[in-house]
């Protein structure tokens, strides 16, 4: 497998490089009959010529699950716009006090407020 040997290269291959118990494993979870992608003749040709974002059921990285049925379970998002309006709102602050003119886009405004 091409990703065992690119890790035993950079000396690594006792954390990655292989699905095994105790190592770090970023893979996804696709299904091919939702939506359908017809008979599949060639797994490889399949996926790559066939499959889309609409056949991915589950998303691990690093072994933990950070995406499934469309849903992220692992990411609190309240907390992700919260501290993203905080380092906006440094930012623009930094400008500010630096005397550099800072347009606020109205169409974000949604995104930003408090």
């Amino acid at each position: 497998m091409h990703t065992i040997e690119s890790a035993a290269m950079l000396n690594v291959e006792d954390r990655i490089g292989s699905l095994e118990v105790g190592k770090f494993g970023d893979f996804l979870i696709l299904n091919p009959k939702e939506p359908d992608c017809g008979p599949i003749f060639d797994p490889y040709a399949t996926l790559v010529m066939v499959m889309s974002s609409r056949n991915l059921e589950s998303v691990y990285i690093g072994g933990k699950l950070v995406y499934q049925d469309e849903q992220f379970p692992s990411l609190d998002f309240e907390t992700i716009r919260r501290e993203a309006y905080e380092r906006v709102n440094r930012m623009v602050g930094q400008l500010e006090a630096d005397g550099k003119s800072v347009p606020t886009p109205t169409y974000l405004d949604h995104y930003f407020a408090p």
